[in-house]
């Protein structure tokens, strides 16, 4: 059975060096742009040359981050950056933007693309897609079962790869706008400023708040260390520890216990993983993990090494020790109501005692747990790895007449190199294989040792020793530089992004109603072109086929929904793709429009979407006008732009509720089903409602562009997407509906008098 890769974070030299010391097999790194971890230190386009270099010189592969969304006004430096990478021999390419991933498979074919998990990847359909756009790889959903992960596995040739430690986001990655909506710092732009990690409370509908304010939507840290035997079974080509934010020492002992275990060695760990960055830990979807064991605890964030007990001692308190400890280890004592640090002054040995002079309310039987281990803090990562030489293999060939050869051999390569001149023979001293060892196994300052060495010599010629060390000098640069350049790519040729600039005329807008719940009466709304449901079981499939009638697909793939759309609507039905699988409903016939979900943020995806058979593009709600308008430049097809409703803030596998309650998971019968709101410290409220084996989290108000359609209709937009959650809500926004089609503008007065309070969107503030 084949062993996977085991795949380490490295957001800087140190975490870099800490990984290869600890035997990664491959390594994912960031660039400083277009990567989705903005705040870790990543590298230049310099260090990242070297840290590649390094890489393939210790038989590392290096795969590099450009997973977020592109803006039209960034696609020629995206696509600059990425011929950069590319000559830079870069393993692969981690991406998210379907546009760039389609222009870069078209201009470099051998550069290897990985479908990031920003894309939701968590259907044979999605696969699918993904495998017919030219990707090598998929990183897989992180909230996905063990039988889902054997089952995708199984379904597709592209490489697949799991999320095995560290932290999780509560969100389907790629399908979360809270962090934009609330601070203007985008998720998918990778500066994400982790709302999920704040204190929520539940509202029940009767207005009524459940327990006390929490950690309701903030998950444990993932660990599948124990589940590693299943993914290997599984034929999982690649498992991902998350973490280009932590530190070195995380890296070194996650990465070393996990290739031990994976070696089976698992009894052989110098270090535990509670000891390194963690918010306490949970098998996550894959463990079927769901309520009280998915979220972290309101008591503390768990974590740390148990090394002691707290005992009673007279009126005070002491630790006695069950493990070894170390002068400067960081320590995590509990007391009646938090957690607080300690940092050790001495060293100590199991059964020993340290009296709690300061903590003499410490609670007895309280375990002692070490949160930093001094001896990992101060290890020297880069001298490990500096010390780790590879063996090289020498041949020197030196005839009288002859130039002298130098072959050298080293990790697969081998290179040659010739001398200036032919040798002379010699008048005493003729070269042996002892002055050629003496010379040639100087490789102290160079990154091999010399493992074995031939001379081929005719025991006669004369050769000055600085011609011999420059031979090992010139040998040593040129087996490095073809170590480092593994993929053996030449210079590409550089084009610019070809863009047509294409005059909109200005157009009578449509209507595109999105409504949650379907009435049949809507169908005869003068008034609207579009309706568009995402309650499917709501439809009469005897309306299939209706031209107004579009089914919106939920924002994650669902393999029901797919099914029971397939059994119950006709080809001519038409619908809102929101992720990639639904393009499989593609049939010459359907009508589909590239929804909220396929992230339509420049022209490049709009044209890979078009391959797949969209005909209409609704886009991103992250976009200002002035990034729509850019996109109508250059586009002559549909577009549609999202200017009234709740948009969907987070998507969750799991459920807030079962953080409070024993929750057996049968939706239907809960009382957090509908008309319940997360609510977060600032008391704006949140709706969420089960749909599916999903919960969606609403934004706390209806977003409004409203004020903004003379500039959309001279952009040339041709359609509005309107969004309600009930009958009702269209009764009041209907007569705003009326002035748009006639033509007349929109007071924000009259928006807020009808309306209530709205949010602005983005429409004219720009996220990070």
């Amino acid at each position: 059975m084949r062993k996977p890769e085991l795949l380490a974070p490295a957001g800087s030299f140190d975490m870099l060096y800490a990984a290869i010391a600890a035997g990664a097999d491959s390594i994912y790194m960031g660039g400083r742009q277009f990567g989705a971890r903005a705040f870790a230190s990543n590298f230049d386009e310099g260090e990242l040359q070297r840290a590649i270099a390094l890489c393939h010189f210790h038989g590392l592969k290096a795969y590099i981050t450009v997973n977020t969304i592109l803006k039209d006004g960034e696609l020629d430096e995206g696509l600059r950056y990425a011929q950069s990478l590319y000559q830079m021999d870069a393993d692969a390419l981690i991406l998210q933007d379907l546009g760039l991933a389609r222009e870069l498979h078209n201009r470099f074919p051998d550069l290897a693309l990985h479908a990031s998990t920003q894309l939701s990847a968590n259907t044979k359909q999605t696969l699918e897609q993904l495998e017919q756009m030219g990707f090598s790889r998929v990183i897989l959903a992180r909230e996905l079962r063990y039988s889902e992960i054997l089952d995708l596995v199984s379904s597709t040739q592209m490489e697949t790869e799991v999320f095995v430690h560290g932290s999780l986001c509560v969100s389907y990655s790629g399908k979360c706008l809270m962090s934009s909506f609330l601070g203007g710092r985008s998720g998918n732009r990778g500066r994400c400023a982790q709302p999920c990690r704040q204190l929520y409370q539940i509202q029940m509908a009767n207005g009524k708040e459940k327990g006390t304010r929490g950690p309701l939507i903030s998950p444990c840290d993932l660990s599948l260390y124990e589940d590693l035997p299943k993914l290997v079974e599984a034929g999982v080509h690649s498992l991902k520890i998350e973490g280009r934010m932590k530190k070195p020492e995380y890296v070194y002992a996650v990465v070393q216990s996990y290739q031990n275990h994976l070696n089976g060695q698992q009894q052989h760990n110098p270090f535990s993983l509670e000891e390194v960055s963690n918010r306490g830990f949970t098998k996550g979807v894959f463990g079927d993990a769901y309520g009280k064991d998915y979220y972290l605890q309101p008591q503390g964030s768990g974590g740390g090494y148990p090394v002691g007990v707290v005992e009673k001692k007279g009126k005070g308190r002491q630790i006695r020790f069950t493990q070894p400890v170390s002068r400067g280890d960081g320590l995590e004592l509990q007391l009646r109501r938090k957690k607080i640090p300690l940092t050790l002054t001495e060293s100590g040995e199991p059964g020993e005692l340290l009296l709690l002079d300061a903590y003499p309310d410490a609670m007895e039987g309280s375990i002692v747990a070490r949160v930093s281990n001094v001896r990992l803090r101060n290890m020297d990562f880069q001298g490990i790895v500096e010390e780790k030489r590879e063996p090289i293999e020498l041949k020197l060939q030196a005839h009288v007449g002859e130039v002298p050869r130098l072959e050298a051999r080293g990790l697969g390569h081998r290179i040659e190199l010739v001398g200036e001149r032919a040798l002379e023979k010699a008048n005493k001293n003729p070269l042996d294989q002892s002055q050629a060892q003496r010379q040639l196994e100087k490789l102290k300052d160079s990154p091999f040792y010399l493992e074995n060495l031939i001379v081929d010599t005719d025991g006669a010629s004369y050769m000055a020793v600085s011609e011999l060390n420059g031979l090992r000098r010139g040998a040593v640069e040129e087996l490095t530089a073809a170590i480092s350049n593994r993929n053996q790519r030449g210079v590409p040729s550089s084009s610019p992004l070809m863009v047509n600039m294409v005059r909109r005329p200005l157009r009578a807008t449509e209507i595109s109603l999105h409504v949650k719940k379907f009435d049949t009466a809507l169908l005869s709304d003068p008034l609207l072109d579009r309706i568009v449901t995402n309650g499917i079981e709501d439809v009469d499939p005897a309306l299939s086929g209706a031209e107004k009638l579009l089914y919106s697909m939920p924002l994650v793939g669902d393999p029901d929904v797919l099914d029971r759309f397939h059994g119950s609507f006709g080809p001519r039905s038409g619908i809102y793709a929101n992720n990639l699988g639904d393009f499989t409903l593609y049939n010459g016939d359907r009508s589909i429009t590239a929804g909220l979900g396929m992230q339509v943020s420049n022209h490049l995806v709009i044209n890979a979407l078009r391959e797949r058979g969209a005909s209409r593009f609704l886009l991103s709600p992250e976009l200002t006008l002035e990034e729509m308008e850019a996109i109508c430049q250059r586009t002559k097809d549909r577009i549609e732009v999202f200017v009234y409703g709740r948009l969907p803030m987070m998507i969750l596998r799991n459920c807030p509720a079962a953080a409070l309650i024993d929750c057996d998971r049968i939706c239907h019968r809960c009382r957090f089903q509908r008309g319940h709101h997360l609510v977060d410290a600032e008391k704006r409220s949140f709706p969420f409602y089960r749909e599916g084996q999903r919960t969606i989290v609403l934004s706390h108000l209806a977003i409004s562009g409203l004020e903004h359609i003379d500039r959309l209709r001279m952009m040339g937009v041709n359609s509005l997407a309107i969004s309600v959650e009930s009958t009702s809500e269209y009764e009041k926004i209907r007569p705003l509906i009326e002035k748009i089609r006639k033509g007349q503008r929109i007071d924000p007065i009259e928006i807020r008098e009808k309306l209530g309070p709205t949010g602005p969107g983005h429409y004219t503030m720009p996220i990070d």
